[in-house]
């Protein structure tokens, strides 16, 4: 899967000095596990994982890969919550900081949107896995 993202997303998360010099072309993220390509562009311009400065959740298979960048959340935080109340209270929180416009997604999430289709994504696994969630 290939999302296109914003300057501003790639000035965020790029490293410097590279941030300093990132074309003005249209980007995309690069969302397979498996490659080390972070961002690209049509014309051939690339970040790599070790261009960027944090790790990439949406680049990792384990349950702490973040999901939330703007809290700090992690798909295992948002499994736990699940288990412990068999609802998403994390899920709740977000979505109401969402509607204050407390939230930078635009920014912090590497992909450049909002988390709520991966909170979404956690659920449905949960619920595969016999988890007994609220609907």
């Amino acid at each position: 899967m290939h999302k296109a993202v914003c300057s501003q997303t790639l000035l965020h998360h790029v490293i410097s000095p590279e941030n300093q010099s990132i074309p003005n072309k249209q980007f995309y993220f690069c969302a397979s596990i498996d490659c080390e390509i972070v961002y690209f562009s049509e014309c051939g311009d690339r970040f790599n994982q070790d261009q960027v400065r944090d790790s990439v959740g949406q680049k990792q298979t384990s349950t702490d890969q973040t999901i939330c960048y703007c809290f700090d959340i992690t798909e295992q935080d948002s499994l736990d919550d699940l288990s412990d109340t068999g609802e998403s209270a994390i899920k709740t929180f977000v979505i109401e900081q969402t509607k204050e416009k407390s939230c930078a997604c635009e920014i912090r999430n590497p992909l450049g949107q909002y988390c709520l289709a991966d909170f979404n994504a956690t659920i449905k696994t949960a619920r595969k896995n016999g988890v007994k969630v609220a609907s």
